[in-house]
């Protein structure tokens, strides 16, 4: 049986708020929907903003550009949003 997330839930933590910059490179832009939420750890939950770019290379090319310091502890997402561990 599959939960039903809330995910205006489970960003209400978002502490840091979209500041329109990417917390990786540093670019900046006025239109904040250009950017991304991105879980460094989910317990506790830690969300950083990144731009398209950064995000992508932290899920896909994270060892090239040393990024493994936003990846969050395997397992973690799956437990966050309710999958079995």
């Amino acid at each position: 049986m599959t939960r039903q997330i809330n995910l205006e839930e489970k960003f209400s933590n978002y502490k840091s708020g979209n500041t329109g910059q990417c917390h990786i490179c540093k670019y900046s832009h006025k239109n904040k929907s250009l950017f991304h939420r991105h879980h460094i750890t989910y317990f506790p939950e830690n969300i950083i903003t990144v731009c398209e770019t950064c995000h992508w290379n932290i899920h896909h090319a994270w060892i090239k550009y040393d990024l493994i310091k936003f990846t969050p502890p395997k397992g973690d997402a799956k437990k966050f949003y309710g999958g079995e561990e």
